[in-house]
């Protein structure tokens, strides 16, 4: 994605083309597995505050264009939202995560299976998450 791509996708989303928006939506495009604030900071920490940074992700949250990751350290990792579902623009996607780095990176799996739920129950994120060690500490 461009920067004109990237303002016609936050367009498009509804929402305000800003600075911190721009840069952290390129982080994302940069950067192929998830990102975690930390590494946001690291990132862009010359260019935009950490509370910038928070609120941007907050917004992109709200709005499906990253989700959170669940992680082995419980510290929180945003995905770009690649995949959603024709039913309900929901989010569906699968991710691998590496036990020895703690990286996760994104699996383009395409559809994936439908999960029958009880009578009741709402469906609202389907993530799926393989673990195992990935090529690059695969190599050490």
């Amino acid at each position: 994605m461009g920067e004109l791509d990237t303002k016609i996708y936050l367009k498009e989303k509804g929402l305000n083309i800003t600075a911190a928006r721009l840069m952290v939506l390129a982080a994302f495009e940069q950067y192929s597995a998830s990102l975690t604030h930390k590494k946001l900071m690291q990132m862009l920490g010359a260019n935009i505050d950490k509370v910038t940074i928070y609120r941007t992700l907050d917004v992109f949250l709200k709005y499906g264009i990253v989700h959170t990751l669940p992680s082995q350290n419980h510290t929180i990792r945003y995905a770009f939202s690649k995949s959603k579902s024709a039913e309900n623009n929901k989010i569906e996607c699968t991710h691998f995560e590496c036990t020895k780095c703690g990286s996760a990176v994104f699996l383009d799996t395409g559809p994936l299976p439908k999960v029958i739920l009880p009578l009741g129950f709402i469906s609202k994120e389907v993530d799926i998450m393989v673990k195992g060690i990935c090529n690059t500490c695969n190599i050490i």
